[in-house]
């Protein structure tokens, strides 16, 4: 389930003619010493459209006093050697919070 409050990771590749939330065919992020391994995707997963999950970070886990560290490394493993490289990836960063339906319902209609 969800936390109540959380901060959610995506990547979003942009080239000259669209963008898509995806991530590159293996990503290493790191936070704050914890590290989560996305991919190597399958390898005919970039001929079909994908949207690709965020990578959520726990409230918890996010120090409030002092500055916290986000990387990403972008690692193309050999098997992807037609990763084409002519897009450019941005990170998005954005703090979410779980609504209760009632309460959800009760913004939308005040």
């Amino acid at each position: 389930m969800l936390p109540t409050l959380a901060y959610e990771v995506c990547s979003i590749v942009v080239d000259q003619k669209h963008f898509d939330q995806t991530w590159p065919p293996s990503v290493e992020i790191i936070f704050n010493n914890n590290s989560t391994i996305i991919g190597p995707l399958a390898k005919h997963s970039a001929i079909h459209k994908r949207k690709d999950k965020p990578y959520l970070i726990p409230h918890k886990d996010v120090v409030q006093e002092q500055s916290n560290l986000l990387v990403l490394k972008i690692k193309a493993p050999i098997e992807y050697h037609k990763f084409k490289t002519d897009g450019c990836y941005f990170i998005c960063v954005r703090r979410i919070q779980k609504l209760a339906p009632e309460t959800l319902i009760s913004q939308i209609l005040s």
